[in-house]
């Protein structure tokens, strides 16, 4: 009969191990998912426009139009942490990340009575939640019972699955503690979870996440050859196409510098992105509006090219 019992034990060892993983899987599974449709809900968002107006062929791109480039060269990472801890017969088994369900398991051989024990949930720095048992519940020795959540449209069929009625969900985040305690307010069981995502962006692929606007007329207005008004706002030094001195000295006036960087942040996902653009004479840089004028954005004279 020992061996027997060590041998049972041995095997709910097992396959405690392997849901541990299969739970892993799980929630990296759903991260990716998460990640993956917001991208496409922002690429949605930002369609790519394109200007055509008069004598001249353009064509304009804009962050929503190389997101998809800046996804496929960004690295991301996606890493759990999980603690459990039993000091009685009963574990807290799996929770869902969605907050549909609390899990837990009878590992022993003997019941245990769980008359008005309680489930706390804490969602990161939210309020806890907490669902109490039955009086007279038990758990039978090796059992498994589910508690839903309303909105999870699960079926009451107790002692095995038990309907939260008061509460449509469990919560979800990125930091989720699940206790069990006993009649005597004292925890038996936990479970935590943390959940990390980083996304890391090469430094060398910024440029596919750039506004890039290039604009050919067929009659241009510049004595020199070749385009009269290209500019590229990463550069830092401007020059006259007309006389080749810095437009400081020839038009009087300061250059402005057109890096534009924006970021975005959430949990610990960090993404920064410089924009560049190539623009004519008489188109604003910083906007596809064709009203405004680069020479009274600068304070240049037409033509002025700013080189790199």
């Amino acid at each position: 009969m020992a061996e027997m019992r060590a041998r049972m034990q041995q095997q709910l060892d097992e396959y405690q191990e392997l849901l541990d993983i299969k739970l892993a899987l799980d929630m990296e599974i759903n991260a990716y998912r998460k990640l993956l449709e917001g991208e496409e809900e922002r690429l949605r968002l930002s369609p790519s426009p394109s200007s055509h107006k008069g004598g001249s062929r353009s064509h304009l791109s804009t962050p929503g139009s190389s997101k998809k480039r800046k996804l496929e060269d960004s690295e991301s990472r996606t890493s759990f942490s999980h603690h459990a801890r039993t000091s009685g017969r009963v574990g807290v088994e799996e929770v869902d990340l969605e907050g549909r369900f609390v899990r837990l398991r009878n590992k022993s051989n003997e019941d245990q009575a769980m008359g008005n024990w309680q489930i706390k949930r804490q969602n990161g720095d939210d309020p806890p939640i907490t669902y109490r048992f039955p009086p007279k519940f038990t758990l039978k020795a090796g059992q498994v019972v589910t508690i839903w959540a309303s909105g999870a449209g699960a079926t009451h069929s107790p002692p095995s699955n038990m309907v939260w009625k008061a509460q449509s969900s469990w919560g979800s985040g990125d930091s989720l503690r699940t206790a069990l305690i006993n009649s005597n307010g004292e925890e038996v069981a936990m479970r935590k979870l943390v959940r990390t995502v980083i996304i890391n962006d090469d430094d060398e692929d910024e440029d596919d996440d750039e506004v890039n606007i290039h604009h050919r007329h067929h009659h241009g207005t510049c004595s020199g050859s070749g385009d009269p008004g290209e500019y590229n706002l990463r550069s830092r030094t401007v020059v006259c196409g007309t006389c080749g001195q810095p437009a400081e000295k020839s038009g009087g006036q300061n250059a402005g510098i057109s890096t534009v960087s924006s970021g975005s942040s959430t949990s610990s996902v960090t993404v920064t992105r410089s924009y560049r653009s190539i623009a004519p004479v008489g188109r604003s840089v910083l906007s596809p509006d064709p009203a405004q004028g680069v020479p009274a954005l600068l304070g240049l004279h037409a033509p002025c090219i700013i080189l790199p």
